[in-house]
């Protein structure tokens, strides 16, 4: 008796005809794989809650385009690029969300470290624009000035030509750049700001509270415990801001948390992680605090504040 002959084994060839046929078509339809996309979109859209906590702790999803958005405005914020609309705006969303502080304070500690003052020299300015003058001048197109026309008994007889005159063509000048010059102006201030901020670089935190004190119209203020603890050093600069040195560091996963009080409720002036610290312009005489909060800072004081004393 012989054995028994399945289907599957029947159908062998047809399954194998019908598999090159799908593989030849998908190789004209897509001649090239696909890149490799680790997170397709629709697999981001179909996340939901419980499997989000089930991903590993060390998966970092991308910020919001919002809060793109907003970091990008609280940088036009520190340099002061801002209309009075949006300038507010940035100010309630630090208000209502602390977190962005501690980001405030890094633009700001980075613009202190470039912005200490130098005293620039006498006439700089005037040279400056003397040398972008010049240049201009130098690279402006030359205008060509009629001759004065001869009398005409000195002028030669006309004879005829000979053959034709060869045809010239008429010199074309392209016209300066109108944003040349001020381009000019703006690479030389910035190689005479660098030249002149390059010293500040790298001082220290008591060197650049002494440059601070020798500023016109300065007040230091010692800062001190209700029991006579000193604890730090105030500058208030002419403009209003207010650079602090204090003795030490905050305590190791806290951070210091500056506030500013006019009335009932302290106003927070943001946070910030070393020992030196330099306010926005303050409001008139406030009485400056400080508080240990966490790194990402607080709305509201959550411990008492180490010192409060009038500036």
């Amino acid at each position: 008796m012989s054995a028994p002959v399945y289907r599957w084994a029947a159908s062998k060839p047809t399954c194998a005809a019908l598999w090159r046929k799908c593989g030849s078509f998908w190789k004209r339809r897509w001649p090239h794989p696909p890149p490799h996309r680790p997170f397709p979109r629709a697999f981001r859209l179909s996340i939901q809650p419980k499997e989000v906590s089930k991903m590993p702790n060390n998966v970092q999803l991308e910020p919001s385009e919002s809060e793109s958005e907003f970091e990008e405005m609280l940088s036009l914020y520190v340099f002061g690029l801002l209309d009075a609309g949006d300038a507010a705006q940035v100010e309630r969303r630090l208000t209502s969300e602390p977190r962005w502080q501690s980001e405030l304070r890094a633009f700001q500690d980075t613009l202190s470290a470039l912005a200490d003052p130098a005293p620039v020299p006498a006439g700089s300015a005037e040279r400056l624009l003397k040398r972008v003058q010049a240049e201009a001048q130098q690279h402006a197109p030359q205008q060509q000035h009629p001759q004065p026309a001869s009398s005409s008994a000195n002028l030669p007889m006309p004879q005829p030509p000979l053959s034709e005159p060869p045809v010239t063509k008429p010199l074309v000048t392209r016209p300066r750049p109108a944003y040349l010059g001020p381009l000019l102006a703006l690479g030389l201030a910035a190689a005479v700001a660098a030249v002149l901020l390059l010293p500040h670089l790298s001082s220290s935190p008591e060197q650049q509270l002494a440059n601070y004190q020798t500023q016109a119209g300065a007040v230091t203020t010692q800062l001190n415990t209700k029991d006579g603890q000193k604890l730090g050093t105030a500058v208030r600069l002419q403009d209003g801001r207010a650079f602090v040195l204090l003795a030490k560091g905050a305590p190791a996963g806290k951070a210091y948390q500056a506030w500013q009080v006019l009335g009932a409720a302290p106003e927070s002036l943001g946070v910030f992680n070393g020992r030196s610290f330099l306010t926005a312009p303050l409001s008139g005489k406030v009485t400056f605090a400080v508080s240990v909060e966490p790194p990402s800072g607080s709305a509201q004081p959550t411990t008492t504040p180490i010192l409060a004393q009038v500036l």
